[in-house]
């Protein structure tokens, strides 16, 4: 229908779409691509790497991905915005989520809903039994695993993330009352320690995505309880050469400058970006601009990596 729409310029509209795109190019070009140089040091020499190097690659992928991703649907949402299309937001700030459940209520949103829609919902959905309700959640991600393509690692990275929701529903059956709670004083810091755990555990499916076979994803999960080599650790290679060492920090800022934003969006209610910097002041939104700007015009002539999200 909204194709069907005469189109009309409208300012606020525009200035909306290119915010919307200048965020997406920013987590792509300037965070996403930062951090790929280390994913990869790790993740293509399996073995090589133990330890908290092997964690510290996990969660920097992580962010990898999520960046690579929601920047993606970024440029193409505010492309659409400026065109008067309004699409639906892919990425609501998934990494403060308190639960796996509310984790996918967050992540890839269009084809979480999607594979509920047409799959989980025909096969009964949760209204059956307990045994059928395992096996419709185990077989709906595992099918979400092969979306993203033929590989075993893939199986496994929608057969861990079912087994996680699995989990959590048995718990919230037979253990009911089972909570963590710190109390209304200590509520943000119930918060912090949920969504640091759930964030933990979608990295642990992570491993297999980021992994070239199953084979390698086993060996970086025993690498991680291995002492490694000094020598070919992630973080003393990062810090010993002058250039690997910027980038290797800058990578950390980019990702703390990401979680501000998002923190903001999150604590307004999953406000999008593009809301949340036209209602600022006049100095902070062309603040906001310009910094945006120089770093994804600077970094933009460093890299020429294509999107993670073309290969699905």
């Amino acid at each position: 229908p909204q194709l069907r729409e005469e189109f009309k310029f409208e300012y606020n509209r525009v200035r909306e779409g290119l915010i919307r795109i200048g965020w997406g190019f920013f987590k792509k070009v300037v965070v996403a691509d930062r951090l790929s140089i280390f994913v990869q040091q790790v993740y293509q020499h399996p073995g090589e790497h133990g330890g908290f190097a092997v964690v510290l690659a996990t969660w920097m992928f992580a962010f990898q991905v999520y960046c690579d991703f929601s920047g993606y649907s970024d440029i193409a949402i505010g492309s659409a915005r400026m065109m008067g299309v309004n699409l639906t937001d892919n990425f609501k700030t998934p990494y403060f989520s308190k639960t796996i459940r509310e984790f996918w209520q967050r992540w890839h949103i269009t084809l979480s809903v999607w594979i509920r829609d047409y799959l989980y919902f025909p096969m009964g959905g949760s209204r059956v039994t307990y045994s059928r309700l395992m096996f419709n959640t185990m077989f709906t991600f595992a099918v979400m695993g092969l979306w993203h393509g033929a590989n075993w690692t893939f199986v496994m990275f929608g057969v861990i993330h079912g087994v996680l929701l699995s989990v959590r529903r048995t718990a919230d059956k037979f253990f009911p009352n089972l909570k963590f709670d710190l109390g209304p004083r200590l509520k943000w810091l119930t918060f912090a320690i949920s969504a640091f755990w759930v964030f933990n555990l979608t990295c642990i499916p992570d491993i297999f995505f980021c992994s070239a076979t199953s084979g390698d994803a086993m060996i970086q999960i025993q690498s991680i309880f291995t002492v490694p080599n000094t020598t070919h650790t992630l973080i003393h290679n990062s810090l010993t050469g002058a250039d690997t060492s910027v980038q290797f920090i800058l990578s950390w800022v980019f990702i703390a400058f990401l979680l501000f934003f998002d923190i903001r969006m999150y604590t307004n209610k999953d406000e999008t970006i593009e809301g949340l910097i036209t209602r600022q002041p006049v100095a902070v939104r062309w603040t906001f601009y310009v910094v945006l700007l120089i770093f994804v015009g600077w970094f933009a002539m460093t890299t020429n990596a294509a999107f993670i999200y073309f290969q699905f």
